[in-house]
């Protein structure tokens, strides 16, 4: 059964965010329903307080979003895996969320229930015994379906009679895909599922297609006319017309007829990846995606909450690309940043690590560079798989960025496309910027664009273009914002008591 068809059944179900099955830090998905029957969505009176004075109140006087958890039916799994989801994994996203979004109608009363189940579930005991003081309930169940393709997913239970908001929601992890990690050993594996879990945390926020209709306005009244139905190259499309996101979306582009953000054909609960590849509510992109300004600003659209756009972490595919990166007669050659030719190794788009440039279904006007993780800059086992190991740099918070080149140590050699994991620093201005970059201890500059020899090696170094380099992947910065439990400094976390890691995403 597809995701739309669910839909069209219930009002509740959120299709999952899901990782091919070739490696678990691989950065592609498939988008699959959750095998789990589909409940009505409920419509529940709670108490709302309303903001006072609409669109001019300031960030300030709104409060920090409230989250509660509840883990009573997470019984699939090793009791290593129920401790990790419950003490490390979904507390360091919740801090996210609730230092990244303020809300505008928080409850005033506890989030209870008189129901006997919610979402397929018998109501959790919590829920029956006085309640939880909290802006929205989430409750978690795991399963072992290693017959299945889905990783994670989400179900609404009940909204607000008011505005309509999501205040209880359930969220399925299959623990056939999802597993533990430590701060040691595994930190980018903690990272991807960080991505898939934050993911749903979005849906349950609000992005979720029957869900659009309830938005609304800064002072509180429905929304109208934003869910449009736009003509994109011959095909129509769902656009979500929203303030202030779409204004952002004309700027980052450079394009002023942007209609909105355009979502995928799936059921419209992820955002269309052909123009939005790496960005956290796309179907795919797990290890490197980016939570951007797009769904910061999807969730202020929805007229719910208010975030910390300094939560947003950088993302550049399509910034400045202009109207015509809409169409679907573009040259991919034109967009080098975004999209590859040919069917060797090259760097991703976000400059995380090297990958193989492939087609992509979703995708359909160029091939792009989906990251390995042998080749995953932030990888420390990156130096077995690579040549010239002792040249590069690989781990995690080590700021390495990925270059390529086809360099050998013999003439006679085959020179071969490979990606580079390097340290580079940005010097300069305008058109004065100059890439510095480290090969083991030698320090040389990239100045302009194009291959230039390198030392004694046989082939050649492809130099990036400095300014874009240096505007887009040479960009350091903190990891969501060091999850809400640190201070970023020269983008570097330094992490609040009791917390430890390059995102401050573990305890100490």
């Amino acid at each position: 059964m597809t995701c739309s068809n669910i839909r069209k059944m219930a009002l509740g179900l959120v299709c999952l965010l899901m990782l091919s099955s070739s490696t678990v830090l691989a950065n592609y998905e498939d988008d699959r329903d959750y095998p789990q029957s589909p409940y009505k969505l409920e419509i529940v009176e709670y108490d709302e307080a309303k903001p006072a004075s609409g669109e001019g109140r300031m960030l300030s006087e709104y409060p920090n979003i409230r989250i509660a958890t509840d883990f009573q039916y997470l019984t699939a799994g090793t009791d290593a895996f129920k401790t990790y989801i419950q003490t490390e994994l979904i507390p360091s996203i919740v801090d996210y969320y609730q230092a990244a979004l303020k809300i505008k109608y928080p409850l005033t009363s506890p989030i209870t229930s008189t129901a006997s189940s919610l979402c397929g579930f018998t109501t959790p005991d919590v829920l029956k015994n006085g309640g939880v003081d909290a802006d929205i309930f989430i409750f978690f169940d795991s399963k072992d379906a290693s017959t299945g393709d889905w990783e994670a997913a989400t179900t609404l239970c009940t909204v607000s009679s008011g505005v309509k908001r999501p205040i209880i929601v359930n969220i399925g992890i299959n623990t056939y895909y999802i597993g533990t990690a430590d701060v040691d050993t595994n930190p980018l594996t903690n990272d991807l599922y960080i991505n898939i879990l934050a993911h749903e945390f979005i849906h349950a926020l609000g992005m979720n297609g029957p869900l659009y209709n309830y938005f609304v306005d800064a002072d509180g009244n429905t929304l109208t006319d934003h869910v449009k139905t736009v003509s994109i190259s011959g095909i129509s499309r769902t656009v979500l017309d929203l303030a202030p996101l779409t204004a952002m979306l004309q700027n980052f582009t450079n394009c002023s007829t942007i209609p909105g953000l355009v979502m995928e054909d799936n059921g419209s609960a992820h955002v269309a990846r052909r123009w939005f590849q790496w960005e956290l509510m796309t179907t795919a992109g797990v290890l490197g995606t980016r939570i951007s300004f797009v769904s910061l600003g999807f969730l202020e659209g929805t007229g719910w909450y208010v975030p910390d756009y300094s939560y947003a972490e950088p993302y550049h595919f399509g910034k400045n690309a202009g109207c015509g990166f809409y169409s679907d007669d573009i040259v991919s050659t034109d967009y080098p940043l975004e999209y590859c030719t040919g069917t060797g190794i090259g760097c991703t788009e976000v400059g995380n690590g090297g990958g193989y440039c492939v087609s992509d279904s979703l995708i359909s006007v160029g091939r792009v560079v989906t990251a390995q993780s042998a080749f995953n800059c932030q990888n420390p086992n990156g130096i077995y798989y690579v040549p010239f190991a002792s040249e590069q740099v690989f781990g995690r918070g080590l700021n390495s960025k990925c270059f390529s080149g086809n360099l050998t140590t013999s003439k006679t050699a085959t020179e071969v496309q490979e990606p580079y994991c390097l340290n580079a620093t940005c010097v300069g201005s305008g058109e004065n910027t100059v890439i510095s970059i480290l090969w083991g201890k030698t320090q040389f500059n990239c100045t302009q664009e194009g291959p230039i020899s390198l030392l004694t090696y046989s082939g050649q170094f492809n130099c990036p273009d400095p300014q874009t380099f240096c505007s887009t992947v040479g960009v350091n910065f903190c990891p969501r914002n060091c999850m809400g439990r640190g201070t970023c400094v020269n983008a570097q976390c330094v992490c609040d008591e009791g917390y430890q890691g390059t995102d401050c995403a573990f305890t100490a």
